[in-house]
């Protein structure tokens, strides 16, 4: 009888062995899946980035640019109105990208 409940503890033994091991490797491929899944979010991330610094650049040299066209035209009537305009859009351009980029930052 000692030696049938040996073989039976044994038995559950090795079945419970098993099955730690079959969940140790669903563990270790979900992390693996999960950690594939990260570098492409990392990396479209950084593309998203790499496109925001871009656009703000684009920005800035507009924005000197007006301020170029501004000096040049002081005095000529309706050109300050249309370059007050403009600068407008700009800023509410960069008031969304810097929403995007605090919304981003939040997830993260």
């Amino acid at each position: 009888m000692v030696k049938k409940e040996s073989s039976e503890i044994a038995k559950l033994a090795v079945l419970v062995e098993r099955g730690f091991g079959a969940i140790t490797q669903d563990f270790h491929d979900l992390r693996d899946h999960m950690d594939s899944k990260f570098a492409q979010v990392d990396a479209r991330l950084e593309n998203i980035e790499t496109e925001l610094r871009v656009i703000r650049s684009e920005l800035l040299i507009i924005t000197r640019r007006l301020d170029a066209l501004e000096e040049k035209v002081n005095g000529l009537t309706g050109y300050a109105k249309e370059i007050d305009e403009l600068r407008e859009r700009i800023r509410a351009i960069e008031y969304q990208l810097k929403m995007k980029s605090e919304n981003k930052s939040v997830r993260a």
